[in-house]
């Protein structure tokens, strides 16, 4: 869960993105687990989906170790989770 304030607007050339109404300086946690707020899906779970429900869930959530789905709810699903973010 995002814990900052964030807002989606278009990035020229890169389509949507995910802006902070704030800086957040390095270092500053901008963002919590929070399972009472985002989703937790189990791999079994994941199983019994939808092809088009796993692909959203692929693209806007991320897979923990051993193997549990966490899909956030909130803005933070647009987060650049990349190991070399732009």
């Amino acid at each position: 869960m995002l814990i900052v304030e964030t807002y989606l607007s278009m990035a020229e050339g890169k389509g949507i993105g995910l802006f902070t109404t704030s800086l957040i300086p390095r270092g500053v946690a901008y963002w919590v687990r929070d399972t009472t707020f985002d989703k937790l899906i189990s791999i079994d779970e994941f199983e019994a989906y939808t092809e088009m429900a796993k692909a959203f869930i692929r693209n806007y959530g991320f897979q923990e170790h051993g193997g549990m789905w966490y899909l956030c709810i909130d803005n933070a699903r647009f987060v650049n989770h990349d190991a070399n973010p732009n």
